[in-house]
């Protein structure tokens, strides 16, 4: 029997941005791959994203599964539908082992594999607790990762803080680090007509310097933090300007 895997994210976007490499990868290996989230999620991604993603599965030969998650822990009525829909799967499917990514669909997959007997690994794409974070999320998502840790085989982070701690602190059999964020500025030139091209068309000046914020919009990205420190830049101009 051919060997077989089930790729696990709460959402879309998650498999679209950070998986095709993956699901790439275990078809070369000999794997068939099969794949489940939130493709009607479109907090991040829009339905026509959803669709094409869900074509390129399908030139892949990578099975799909519409499992309704949501983003909230909070939704408990919500999230125990979703278990059951994945447990469905998982009880029935057969696979060799499962990789589980984001918080809501890595909790409840663990769930399920440690129930059926199936190999997991865990990929937290940042953990949502970290040193000067806040207390609510050490509160609430730090003893539930802890304990779902025991039920992961393999846990991956993509930070050295991540790392450290979940070495030192969890219980997953065991745990890697491979670097996912960040940009190699090595990569990266200048390139002077372009940019002057750029600066014309946004009308902007040669002198002037100009800030730029990459980020979904939502509430975990902090986008706050970089409009409120661009308005403690613009003060400072205006106090050194009263000053001289």
């Amino acid at each position: 029997m051919k060997k077989k895997v089930l790729i696990v994210c709460t959402t879309a976007s998650m498999v679209g941005n950070f998986n095709i490499p993956n699901i790439r990868l275990l078809k070369r290996m000999g794997y068939d791959v099969e794949v489940a989230c939130n493709f009607k999620d479109v907090s991040s991604w829009s339905l026509n994203d959803s669709n094409k993603l869900k074509k390129l599965l399908e030139a892949l030969n990578v099975k799909c599964f519409q499992i309704d998650f949501v983003r909230s822990p909070f939704k408990i009525l919500s999230n125990c539908k979703a278990y059951k829909e994945l447990n469905k799967i998982i009880m029935q499917r057969d696979y060799n082992f499962i990789h589980c990514h984001t918080p809501i669909a890595g909790a409840l997959t663990r769930l399920s594999a440690k129930r059926n007997g199936v190999k997991v690994i865990y990929t937290a794409h940042g953990f949502h607790f970290f040193k000067g974070g806040p207390l609510k999320n050490w509160i609430i998502y730090y003893p539930i990762e802890k304990w779902l840790s025991s039920y992961t085989d393999i846990l991956i982070t993509i930070n050295n803080e991540d790392y450290l701690l979940a070495k030192d602190k969890m219980n997953s059999n065991q745990v890697f680090k491979i670097n996912g964020a960040g940009v190699d500025i090595n990569r990266f030139r200048k390139k002077m007509n372009y940019r002057k091209g750029i600066r014309e068309k946004l009308n902007i000046s040669d002198n002037q310097i100009v800030l730029l914020s990459v980020g979904e919009l939502n509430r975990n990205k902090n986008h706050k933090t970089i409009i409120e420190a661009l308005g403690s830049i613009n003060n400072l101009k205006l106090e050194s300007m009263k000053t001289d």
